[in-house]
């Protein structure tokens, strides 16, 4: 598992092979993080860091701190633990898939709490099922304005965003 995340990671960028470096970061429920890093070629754990002290509303500035250690130019892959997002499945609309993205927010804007315009997601299509009418697709959401400030400030701190 680990191997696939650096091969998709080194994929998507040329920065890790500047770093030989990969780091995952893992927000948990509790408001805590955990920081992988990962030798980019050999796929082995360089280091395993753990940091208890981010606020629940504001995860900003310990993040960074967190961060820190890493050199300018890493790759990050976030992961968010399920509290972050939600999860639904719908039939599949019937519009081109260009035009799919746009149309999400508005077909799910009754089954979330956060507003249409504010919506981060992305979906996937579900396998079909045996006496399935029609296709299905899994949607993740999460809200665009509670991210968008830690990734700007990963990005400002040359730190390059891989999920």
């Amino acid at each position: 598992m680990i191997t696939a995340f650096i091969r998709k990671i080194t994929a998507q960028t040329s920065r890790s092979r500047q770093t030989g470096l990969v780091a995952a970061v893992y927000l948990q429920a509790d408001g805590s993080a955990l920081l992988l890093q990962l030798d980019a070629n050999t796929a082995q754990v360089r280091q395993l860091t753990s940091h208890d002290a981010l606020a629940a509303g504001d995860v900003l500035e310990p993040m960074l701190q967190l961060l820190s250690s890493l050199p300018p130019r890493t790759p990050i892959c976030l992961v968010l633990a399920a509290e972050y997002y939600q999860l639904v499945q719908l039939d599949k609309p019937s519009v081109a898939e260009g035009e799919m993205l746009l149309a999400l927010p508005w077909l799910v804007r009754e089954l979330t709490d956060i507003p249409p315009e504010d919506l981060l997601l992305d979906y996937i299509d579900l396998p079909a099922q045996p006496n399935q009418q029609q296709a299905k697709i899994q949607l993740v959401l999460t809200s665009r304005s509670r991210w968008l400030p830690l990734c700007q400030a990963l990005q400002r701190r040359q730190f390059h965003v891989v999920n």
